[in-house]
């Protein structure tokens, strides 16, 4: 009797865990989407995976990513939000707005992707860059 009750009460504990870590999860998620919904864009497939399914059904159909870009930049503007998991990418497409971004403002860049995309024909030019 007292081995089922203790076998209960670690199995309550553990529900209880995983439960707020879910629901500090779920927070953390809407936090990050509501930074950035006042911008436009096309609206979220999925709460956890954003607009992930989205992009897995242009790939699917032989198409990518350039083209579902394209496509968006023509309902939403040159200026627009996707979401991916807890990510929000802000995706500037007028070349004005470029500049502003990448040289002339001082705006934050993201070390993971800026690294990327920063390398021309293999080359790094931001080595010795600061973010």
């Amino acid at each position: 009797m007292t081995m089922s009750l203790l076998f209960v009460e670690i199995l309550g504990i553990v529900v209880a865990v995983c439960l707020c870590i879910l629901v500090t999860v779920a927070w953390y998620f809407h936090r990050q989407h509501q930074k950035y919904d006042h911008l436009p864009g096309p609206p979220r497939d999925s709460f956890w995976k954003g607009n992930i399914p989205s992009i897995e059904k242009v790939k699917a159909a032989g198409g990518i990513m350039d083209d579902y870009l394209l496509e968006i930049s023509k309902t939403y503007g040159l200026v627009f939000r996707l979401c991916f998991w807890n990510e929000v990418a802000v995706i500037v497409l007028d070349p004005e707005c470029i500049k502003d971004v990448l040289v002339t403002g001082n705006h934050q860049k993201s070390k993971r992707f800026y690294s990327r995309v920063a390398s021309v024909f293999g080359f790094n030019s931001c080595v010795n860059a600061t973010f």
